[in-house]
């Protein structure tokens, strides 16, 4: 009963601080901020001895006073399924660059923390539209919608050991933000493109003074097509709507207009180049860089 009263209070809470647009990084860790803000004592301190199982804890709390490593956790565990996609070890399972779903159980599998398959294809699901009539696919499935299920019952469940819970909840918290992204959980199909648009990353974009860009992969591709486009009208370089990432890129990243606002962030840049850019992120009364992981 505990277990599905930390289960709902989460999910609930994560599904009333979701945005309207696509996010990165960053704006996972605000849906995350703001589920924290209205998380109870008992539930937060369930959640921060769950998250202190996750490999990375001991580097999310670097540099964060003490009293607010739990909450610096919680923040950072909402970008954790992001952050193994580059890390050392994990393993991009699956065709078309980790993006759909390899045969066999492991697609699914929920093994906790022994699993280093990084499912690249459970952050989104392809819900078919076709605007002109041409025959709909189901979205390969395992996806964001059976995992967010999976993770929801093995929560719940009595049954499941502290390490798949805390596995669970660290792509929870990461899913609910994802699905509400904008193309996350949509696939056009048309006659042109009849086995769907991949979210609209096969879509070509042609936004007059910038280059085309078709299949929207990385927040380096697009950052540098605005970097070096020198007649691009203000804000018109598009940036990539969810992060799927094309077989031979290092990197991927959500994407948006360039000249959208941040809201509870500070942005600067660092220097030259689309990576050198550093935020902070207000959390009650202090900030969590990015740049060193300190906590002001």
């Amino acid at each position: 009963m505990k277990g599905r009263i930390l289960l709902s209070t989460i999910l609930l809470l994560l599904l009333q601080s979701t945005a309207a647009f696509a996010w990165d990084a960053f704006g996972h860790m605000e849906v995350a901020q703001i589920a924290w803000d209205r998380l109870t004592p008992s539930v937060r301190a369930r959640v921060s001895e769950l998250l202190r199982l996750n490999p990375q804890y001991v580097a999310w709390a670097t540099n964060v006073p003490a009293h607010k490593q739990d909450q610096v956790a919680f923040l950072r565990a909402s970008t954790w399924p992001d952050f193994i996609r580059g890390a050392r070890g994990y393993i991009s399972d699956g065709s078309e660059g980790g993006n759909r779903p390899p045969p066999g159980p492991e697609a699914a599998q929920n093994i906790g923390y022994s699993d280093l398959f990084m499912h690249k294809y459970w952050h989104f699901v392809d819900l078919p539209f076709s605007p002109d009539g041409t025959t709909l696919e189901d979205p390969p499935s395992p996806n964001a919608g059976t995992q967010i299920a999976l993770f929801r019952k093995a929560l719940s469940s009595e049954l499941t050991t502290n390490d798949v819970k805390s596995y669970d909840l660290s792509w929870l918290i990461h899913l609910v933000g994802d699905v509400h992204q904008p193309l996350h959980a949509t696939s056009r199909f048309t006659t042109g493109k009849p086995h769907g648009d991949a979210g609209g990353n096969s879509v070509t974009i042609d936004c007059g003074g910038c280059e085309a860009i078709t299949g929207f992969g990385t927040t380096r591709q697009a950052l540098a097509i605005a970097q070096t486009t020198p007649r691009r009208p203000p804000g018109c370089c598009l940036q990539p709507t969810r992060d799927r990432q094309p077989s031979g890129m290092k990197t991927s990243g959500s994407w948006r207009a360039l000249n959208s606002p941040r809201p509870l962030s500070t942005r600067r840049p660092l220097g030259p180049g689309p990576e050198a850019t550093a935020w902070t992120l207000p959390t009650n009364r202090g900030h969590l860089n990015s740049r060193n992981n300190e906590y002001h």
